[in-house]
């Protein structure tokens, strides 16, 4: 029954398939397919045949729209329910098939596959979804009577919101709503085709405080869309909203920036897409945390990180120490290794910065400490020799050596030691507060002194 069906609706229209185009029309990123201008015609009982058909075979269906030679399925799917301007679209290039010919046509839409090849503006996805485009296919079949070719399969169609229907015109009768195979067409291996995301354009670099940045959609060239941008908080919407050009400015307000753009086609179907960047100025680290930190011993190596580090965020970071240690390595990043050179408060501090500004100093303070490695000064407070010795349990390397240090930590002594117990004259120093340090086998033991 399809097969005789298809067959009046094909020569119905067999003059259009003979005839050269009259131009071309542009997919919606610019790829050409092949049009033509036709007359309304004489279309007067095509309605009423259609509801014929609709009633014989049952089908649950619905006449939306008259009939006319001025469009097609193909027109309609990718072109008219667009909002473009109605025409016909074969879905073969002209003379790229021979209906007469003893080889079978080929099955590939050389004029129609424009829409989804390359810069074409539609891909392909595996099931229906509203609004999205159906192609029903190729299916050659020989008819003997005619002595032609006839396709079982060439039609296209949109999915209507309510994706249990279709919406297709069928050839010149009207056009209607229809579940899919309740047609005259055959839907056995149905195609469905998706408007491609769109791209935003523009840089994703950090935007300043009071900067401005434009963003654009310049992918879709020939295709009415809606534009509807929207920006995050820290962002502030300057204008374009509606164009395919849209500019925002950075606000005082520091974290990740968004703008999102939604494009809706003149058929309903919509879709969104998102940039994301870095807005101002660092806020200062929230804390400063200190990886696996029992104790804190002159001597030893400590790892130090922010805690609310975002790896996303193009933010340095600069570390200092006091005199109680020195940095070894990390500088410039969210952690630093500190090794701890002396008894006393460590004041570990970092603030964040990127090309808008930097942020304030947070501080970590830590009690750093012998931690059982013990050296005994005395008399303390001294005026003009101080002794210092060693536990008997720790040992003199030969290249131990000890160092005097005042209270802003200007080295003013250092020389070898060559035993644990050693009387020194501290006659020459000035009255305040000092360090005495002592190196042996790799271990650093500080004590503090007062001179009188």
């Amino acid at each position: 029954m399809k097969k005789i069906i298809i067959l009046i609706i094909l020569f119905t229209t067999i003059k259009i398939y003979a005839q050269t185009p009259d131009g071309t029309i542009n997919t919606p990123k610019g790829n050409s397919v092949e049009y033509y201008n036709n007359s309304v015609g004489d279309t007067v009982s095509f309605w009423a045949y259609t509801d014929s058909l609709i009633d014989a075979n049952s089908w649950d269906a619905t006449i939306i729209a008259p009939a006319t030679y001025e469009y097609n399925c193909h027109s309609y799917a990718f072109h008219v329910s667009e909002g473009e301007d109605e025409c016909w679209i074969n879905a073969w290039d002209y003379g790229d098939i021979d209906v007469y010919s003893g080889s079978t046509p080929m099955n590939t839409p050389t004029n129609l596959n424009e829409y989804w090849a390359s810069n074409g503006g539609y891909h392909n996805i595996y099931s229906e979804e509203a609004y999205a485009k159906s192609y029903y296919g190729s299916q050659w079949v020989w008819d003997s009577y005619y002595e032609r070719w006839v396709n079982l399969k060439d039609h296209s169609a949109v999915v209507d919101s309510n994706t249990d229907y279709f919406i297709s015109k069928w050839g010149p009768l009207p056009l209607v709503r229809h579940e899919p195979e309740d047609c005259p067409y055959y839907a056995t291996s149905l195609s469905y085709y998706r408007l491609d995301y769109p791209v935003i354009s523009g840089s994703t670099g950090i935007l300043c405080d009071n900067s401005q940045r434009v963003f654009s959609e310049n992918t879709f060239t020939d295709i009415d869309l809606d534009y509807d941008w929207s920006v995050s908080n820290n962002l502030d919407e300057v204008s374009g909203d509606g164009t395919s050009s849209y500019t925002v400015e950075g606000t005082s307000t520091y974290g990740e920036g968004e703008v999102t753009l939604e494009i809706t086609t003149p058929s309903g179907y919509s879709k969104s897409t998102d940039v994301n960047f870095l807005v101002g100025a660092p806020d200062a680290p929230y804390n400063i945390l200190c990886v696996y930190c029992y104790q804190y011993c002159v001597g030893q190596e400590y790892i130090f990180q922010v805690e609310d580090y975002n790896d996303l965020f193009t933010t340095s970071y600069y570390w200092s120490v006091n005199y109680a240690g020195h940095i070894t390595y990390g500088q410039g990043g969210p952690s630093v290794s500190v090794y701890m050179d002396y008894p006393y408060q460590a004041d570990i501090s970092v603030y964040a910065y990127n090309t808008c500004g930097s942020s304030s100093v947070t501080h970590k303070y830590v009690s750093v400490s012998n931690c059982g490695r013990s050296l005994t000064v005395y008399p303390n407070p001294a005026a003009d020799e101080l002794t210092f010795s060693m536990d008997d349990s720790q040992e003199l390397s030969k290249d131990a050596v000890y160092e005097i240090y005042d209270n802003n930590m200007n080295k003013l002594v250092a020389e070898p030691l060559k035993s644990k117990e050693k009387t020194i004259n501290i006659s020459g120093l000035k009255k305040g507060l000092y360090y005495i340090s002592v190196y042996t086998n790799g271990e650093l033991i500080t004590e503090k002194f007062m001179k009188d």
